[in-house]
């Protein structure tokens, strides 16, 4: 389920996995931050592979380049290829996550609100560092977003949000997000 205990190695990159001679992956190394999160929380896309910047890899939709690419000029055109570079592997990494890795990609979808509480997760953690600022715009989201988070109460209605943010702080907050750099303010 989205909420068993998952074992989380923080750092699985290719200088961490070991492999025998015949391309066989006999360990793993660098496990001093594991941690063990319901699979919701450890079901994430690699950094390497996320877009969540960007609406159209939020959706899930196929990515396609643009009809007037040949007619942009060479900087739009960049531009308009990257994104695509970055949406297609987004979207192929959560494809093939489906069809390759059930339990995963439950975990990945199961949760209402799984993204956004990820980060808070994640960002949650960057207060030592002295980085609240992504933090304080999740926390605006959840705010926005409350009927996600909250348990419906015995007569069917959602109790009102135990955090009041007002509205000059929300639309601070916004602005805040619009001045961090694009992949930042997803992560």
């Amino acid at each position: 389920t989205a909420y068993g205990p998952t074992l989380r190695h923080p750092d699985l990159t290719p200088n961490n996995i070991l492999i025998s001679d015949d391309l066989i992956i006999t360990g793993f190394i660098d496990w001093q931050h594991s941690v063990v999160l319901p699979a919701f929380l450890a079901a994430d896309i690699p950094t390497a592979f996320q877009n969540y910047a960007d609406e159209g890899s939020r959706g899930f939709k196929v990515p396609k380049l643009p009809e007037n690419l040949h007619s942009m000029d060479e900087k739009e055109r960049a531009e308009a290829e990257e994104q695509y570079r970055r949406r297609h592997i987004h979207f192929y990494y959560l494809g093939f996550t489906k069809l390759m890795n059930e339990p995963h990609w439950r975990a990945y979808i199961e949760h209402n609100g799984a993204l956004l509480t990820r980060r808070i997760f994640r960002h949650a953690g960057a207060l030592w560092e002295d980085d609240n600022a992504h933090l304080q715009i999740d926390m605006s989201e959840v705010v926005r977003n409350w009927s996600i988070f909250a348990s419906a109460a015995a007569d069917g209605k959602v109790p009102a949000c135990p955090v009041v943010i007002e509205e000059q702080e929300v639309q601070r907050r916004e602005d805040l997000r619009v001045s961090l750099p694009e992949d930042d303010a997803f992560r």
